[in-house]
This record gives structure tokens, C-alpha cells and sequence, in this order.
């Protein structure tokens, strides 16, 4: 029987959405109840939430009928399944059913699992602290061939991309063995060269610039002072980006000329270059969240950062994981690493609590929104 009413786009896709939302838990709660969990009040509540969803796709269509699941007949509740209305959990084939009803094409279900729309999907990737000349080469190769395989199409290399060396402080320069240094100038000649391989593989590339670059500006003071910097360049990404158009050395300040660059936001994925550290998984991007949520509202009223995130990840401390919030409403990472076991990590102070750990993050973005269930890390077993 054709449709008494014309539905709009926006209503269909909300009475999908809605149905592959709850059939999504539909088929978490049948397994559930095979292994003999929930109380037969509870069948009864989520039979309910069906029976409504179902009376709004019977709008369109009253004589829709949506096969069920086999795992009804086989549940130890199935005295409470017999009689009640029919559910699918296959996205593909209510995708079909659905579009068969309203004589739609199944493209217009972009991504029938997330309800995604036709819109461009961003595929994202995200990697840093490659600390070059130490990075991992061969590692590097292997999570851009990845990255490419998956269809990213926009870098973000979140800090740390060369190691000045010779940069650091007296304390961590007495520690550089011969056989280590490396001049600050052959470093940017080796950066330079790697980011040109990097930026030849991706539609576009965001630097941010780390801990590690900053130190030749912490240099530069000491050695001119403060009152001399405005005639010196201390812009080592420039240098190495130069001549590079796909390139974006990623700046951003609040309304007081406050540096914030080391912050990336891009919809609601917030990107950080935080000096955080601890011996405890996870901790630093928990603790990062934690004092995000203080410095939102600063955040909001004095700089560009105007939306929250539902998506953080720290990029520093060479470790990787993902922990998903409240049901996923919202989720952390640590953004792994691309360089060799540093000497400083290896000395008798044991400065590092474990070894660090090569990978990159991988995720997708349509609308600005990112989908929880795209977010990737490839991790490598060794560091080479």
C-alpha cells in the first residue's frame, strides 16, 4: 500500500535512526537473554520501545513486516518473545526493507550502521612525535601506507616532528652521548625532507610544533634576551614546510596574544600537545579532560576553541589506549609515537615508568561530528 503522505528526507532518516538505534541494543539484550539474564519485566519494557518504533515505520507503511532474529527461538525466554511484534538487528537489510518502502535508493543510507549523511565523510589521521632524526622510519612508512590504505585524507602531525636535540637544557645535554648528537641544522635539513614525503602522500598536512621545537625559542631567549626575539627567527616548522602548499603550521592565540597552538580543533575533535605525564595508563588524558572542563568557558568567551569536544586526544607521552566516557559520549586517547627509544629513557634514573609504543590514530568525521565507532589505532610490536 503506497504511503497516504509524502514523508520528507529528515522524518525518514529519523525513523530509521531511531529503529537501528534500538535494534543496535536489540541484539546486545537477545544475547543477553540466551545466556539467561534480564527478568521478563524487562523483555517486556524493551517489546514496548519496539512496538513504538515499529508503529511509526507502519505510518509509512502499514503492512511492513521486518523479519526477526533467530536468536528469539532459541532465547530461555521465548514464552515472552512468541507473540510480540517482529525486530531485525541486520542494518543492511532494514537499510533495504526501508528503502524499498519509501522508494528511495540504499545510497541515500550512506553509512546504514551510523546514520551518516550523504555529506562528505573527512577521513582523518592523526600522528606525532616523530622527534626526527630518531624517528622509526620503517614504522612511519607502515602507518602512512595504512592511513592511505584507509582513505585519509588530512594529517594531522600533532607535535614534536624533530627532536632538537642540541636545544635542550644543560641538565639533558650533559646526558647526549657522542654517538647521538646531532646539530640543530641537520635536523631541519632531515625534517624537511620527511615532511616533503609525508605531504606528497595526503591531500593536506597540520603541523603542531611540540615541546621539542619550542626549545629553540626557549634557546634563542636565553642566548639574545627577550627584547632582541622580535628579530629572530625561531620558526623551525616554516623553515622545514617551506615551498610545501599542502602545509599548514597550525597557530592559535586568544584575544590576550596568549600561544594556545598547542591546541587543534577540528569539529568536535580536540588535538593537544599537553606536557602531561604519569606512570599510570591513561592518566595524563584523563587529567587533560579534567582541566579542559575548567578552561572551556575561558576557552569560549576569549578564543577561537567555541565548541566543546567529544573527542580528545593527547599527543606526548609516546603511549597509546582509548577510553570511551559515558557510553561513548565522549572519548580519550593517547596518540602513541613514531620515534626510537630515546637515551634519556634509558637511563639509570628510569625516567620513563615503560617502554613507549609506535602507532597512529585513525577516525572519521562527517559534519564536523565524529563517529565513535570509526576510531583506529595501528600499533607496531616493535620500534624500527
Amino acid at each position: 500500500m503506497p504511503p497516504q503522505r509524502k514523508y520528507t528526507e529528515k522524518e525518514i532518516a529519523r525513523i530509521y535512526l531511531k529503529l537501528s538505534k534500538a535494534a543496535g541494543h536489540w541484539l546486545s539484550f537477545l544475547d543477553f537473554a540466551r545466556r539467561g539474564g534480564p527478568p521478563a519485566s524487562t523483555i517486556k519494557a524493551y517489546f514496548s520501545r519496539m512496538k513504538d518504533l515499529m508503529a511509526e515505520v507502519r505510518k509509512i507503511d502499514p503492512d511492513t513486516i521486518l523479519p526477526t532474529s533467530m536468536e528469539a527461538t532459541r532465547s530461555p525466554r521465548e514464552r515472552y518473545l512468541r507473540d510480540e511484534p517482529e525486530v531485525i538487528y541486520d542494518y543492511p537489510t532494514a537499510a533495504r526493507k526501508l528503502n524499498n518502502i519509501i522508494k528511495y535508493e540504499q545510497s541515500f543510507f550512506r553509512r546504514t550502521n551510523s546514520g551518516r549523511s550523504n555529506n562528505k565523510i573527512n577521513k582523518i589521521g592523526v600522528m606525532g612525535c616523530l622527534h626526527i632524526p630518531f624517528h622509526a622510519q620503517k614504522n612511519l612508512v607502515k602507518s602512512i601506507n595504512w592511513l592511505k590504505s584507509r582513505g585519509v585524507n588530512r594529517l594531522i602531525v600533532a607535535g614534536d616532528l624533530i627532536d632538537c636535540l642540541s636545544m635542550g637544557h644543560a641538565g639533558y645535554k650533559r646526558n647526549i652521548r657522542r654517538e647521538h648528537y646531532v646539530g640543530l641544522k641537520q635536523e631541519i635539513a632531515e625534517g624537511k625532507a620527511v615532511l616533503g614525503y609525508i605531504a606528497s602522500q595526503f591531500e593536506s598536512v597540520v603541523l603542531l610544533e611540540g615541546n621539542h621545537p619550542a626549545r629553540v625559542r626557549k634557546r634563542m631567549t636565553e642566548l639574545v634576551g627577550p627584547e632582541l626575539m622580535f628579530l629572530v627567527n625561531f620558526d623551525v616548522l616554516s623553515l622545514m614546510s617551506e615551498g610545501l602548499d599542502n602545509v599548514t603550521i597550525h597557530k592559535l592565540q586568544d584575544k590576550y596574544s596568549n600561544d594556545l597552538s598547542w591546541i587543534y580543533q577540528e569539529g568536535d575533535l580536540r588535538i593537544c600537545h599537553a606536557e602531561l605525564g604519569s606512570s599510570i595508563e591513561l592518566r595524563p588524558v584523563v587529567s587533560l579532560d579534567n582541566r579542559m572542563k575548567n578552561w572551556d568557558e575561558y576557552f569560549e568567551k576569549h578564543s577561537p576553541l567555541t565548541t566543546s569536544y567529544r573527542v580528545l586526544i593527547l599527543v606526548h607521552t609516546h603511549m597509546g589506549g582509548i577510553l570511551p566516557l559515558n557510553s561513548a559520549s565522549k572519548v580519550l586517547c593517547e596518540g602513541l609515537c613514531l620515534t626510537l627509544e630515546p637515551q634519556y629513557a634509558m637511563e639509570a634514573t628510569i625516567k620513563y615508568p615503560r617502554p613507549q609504543t609506535n602507532g597512529v590514530t585513525y577516525l572519521e568525521q562527517c559534519d564536523g561530528k565524529t563517529d565513535m565507532n570509526s576510531i583506529r589505532q595501528k600499533i607496531f610490536e616493535t620500534m624500527e
